[in-house]
């Protein structure tokens, strides 16, 4: 694989619970020019929404269905905190 920026910096969330896949991902990512975080798990990645703004959020498809709504709900509740802040200039 070439590298490339098409990422421009783009930070992005991988959340996988197998590491080895997980860190494959994120060098992969990486090497097109995006900034990849991991989460092991969908309890770390949602507290890493509080405190970073992902551009997209990767998710292992075997997250129970369950979790998957918890942490898609939590990153919408996030983006919209994050939008009520700027409109409020914050």
């Amino acid at each position: 694989m070439a590298s490339g920026d098409g990422g421009r910096g783009q930070r992005l969330l991988i959340v996988e619970d197998e590491q080895a896949l997980a860190n494959a991902m994120a060098r992969t990512l990486r090497s097109r020019g995006f900034e990849a975080d991991i989460a092991l798990s969908g309890a770390e990645a949602r507290e890493r929404f509080g405190s970073v703004d992902y551009a997209l959020v990767l998710m292992d498809i075997r997250l129970a269905r369950r979790e998957r709504l918890w942490l898609a709900r939590g990153a919408a509740q996030e983006a919209s905190a994050r939008r009520r802040g700027h409109d409020l200039g914050c």
